[in-house]
């Protein structure tokens, strides 16, 4: 995270597998709570690294991990079926006006680092 006085603030955290939004919005959370106060946010990053497909993992032992997974797959086939953004996380709701730029997977944003 980039601050409006130049400070910079970065931390890292591994995550189980997982395949569903709740979880990675879980860490976040976690990881924001913990931010230094007082400060502004400029920018936020975050990277997810050392992903694998998910044929190649064992599924979850754990009933919890299981129907996050369900959760996040039928949320999927609902988004697929009545276009994007008919089911979201009620958090997550208005947030398209506060960030619109999203992860770019089917796209890649115009990008001018004199105005980043």
């Amino acid at each position: 995270m980039r601050y409006e006085d130049g400070v910079r603030w970065d931390v890292k955290s591994r995550l189980p597998q997982c395949q569903d939004t709740l979880t990675l919005l879980r860490r976040f959370g976690d990881l924001w709570a913990g931010r230094p106060a007082g400060r502004r946010p400029k920018k936020v990053e975050m990277v997810l690294s050392d992903l694998v497909p998910a044929r190649a993992i064992t599924p979850s032992l754990f009933e919890e991990d299981r129907q996050l997974t369900a959760l996040s797959h039928a949320m999927d086939r609902i988004n697929r079926t009545f276009g994007k953004g008919s089911i979201r996380f009620g958090a997550l709701c208005g947030s398209e006006k506060t960030a619109p730029t999203r992860v770019a997977f089917t796209r890649i944003p115009k990008f001018n680092p004199a105005t980043e």
